[in-house]
């Protein structure tokens, strides 16, 4: 199955599931939507958002996660046999920002 994790430079959560799923051993496709404009609209379509990080594994899209959401997320594809995916869901809170994730099946993705 194709990983796929729709980012921007900047993003520090983009960062954290890069982080995440290269310490994982998990091989993905970053497409950086800042310098692709038709990935940013193909991220839009598969999504329904605009929101970075952006992951797509198969025909399952996760937007706008923090990456306790993305280790659940990947665990639930059977591909994550660590102890630490059953960490429960939640939300990343910055000054300003709290990510609640948008989680979407793609028919035919």
């Amino acid at each position: 199955m194709q990983l796929k994790l729709y980012s921007r430079a900047w993003c520090s959560w983009c960062i954290d599931a890069k982080d995440y799923l290269s310490e994982k051993g998990y091989h993905f496709q970053e497409i950086d939507v800042g310098k692709d404009r038709q990935a940013y609209e193909e991220m839009k379509q598969l999504s329904a958002q605009t929101y970075v990080p952006t992951f797509v594994a198969g025909d399952k899209v996760l937007a706008n996660f923090d990456t306790n959401q993305l280790r659940l997320a990947v665990s639930a594809l059977g591909g994550n046999s660590h102890p630490d995916s059953c960490v429960a869901t939640s939300k990343r809170k910055t000054a300003s920002t709290e990510k609640s994730a948008i989680v979407r099946h793609v028919p035919g993705a």
